[in-house]
């Protein structure tokens, strides 16, 4: 699959949403890629804010981004590969005892959709291209020792597209959220 790239930066996208659009951006990658029709970045984000998708403090909503690609027909979903720990008496939260299996199933769920054509948005901390908390960057290729991104926030397609990085670097901060559309 040959990934379109786009930059949140790019003259199209709002000012104002420049610099939290990376979600906009790479499901409008998505549909580039796929061949669909799409509105113009400001009126998916219109429409994603209008569907309450967007939050100041935790940014978009993966299940807003999962209906903006329903509304526009595109098949999509998106699901987490994690395992927590909660204790009751304190309201602790920590990693699970299957997070490490949670997580390599992830991958692996994430190269058997890439291969079979869809394309996945993968949710990471900073260090990909942002820095940000919170970011959003489209997988494109999984190989044993690495794999190949798109990063939004890259102001040219080479500074964005077709980016490499380690397994091991990306699974360090994946955030083990993926949307997988098409």
């Amino acid at each position: 699959m040959v990934i379109v790239f786009r930059s949140q930066y790019a003259p199209d996208v709002p000012l104002e949403w420049q610099p939290r659009s990376c979600a906009i951006v790479c499901l409008r990658m998505a549909f580039d890629s796929l061949n669909v029709q799409a509105l113009p970045i400001k009126n998916l984000i219109e429409e994603g804010v209008a569907i309450n998708g967007y939050d100041e403090k935790a940014g978009w909503r993966h299940d807003a981004l999962v209906a903006l690609a329903h509304n526009h027909g595109v098949p999509a979903y998106r699901e987490e590969f994690k395992s927590m720990t909660v204790d009751s008496t304190t309201k602790v939260i920590s990693e699970g005892p299957h997070a490490k299996s949670m997580e390599v199933y992830g991958l692996k769920k994430i190269t058997a959709e890439i291969k079979r054509g869809a394309i996945v948005c993968a949710s990471v901390t900073a260090g990909f291209g942002s820095n940000k908390d919170s970011h959003i960057i489209v997988l494109a290729e999984v190989l044993a020792n690495g794999l190949y991104y798109y990063d939004p926030s890259g102001k040219t397609a080479e500074e964005g597209a077709h980016q490499f990085t380690t397994t091991e670097y990306f699974l360090s901060h994946w955030k083990k959220l993926a949307i997988f559309v098409g």
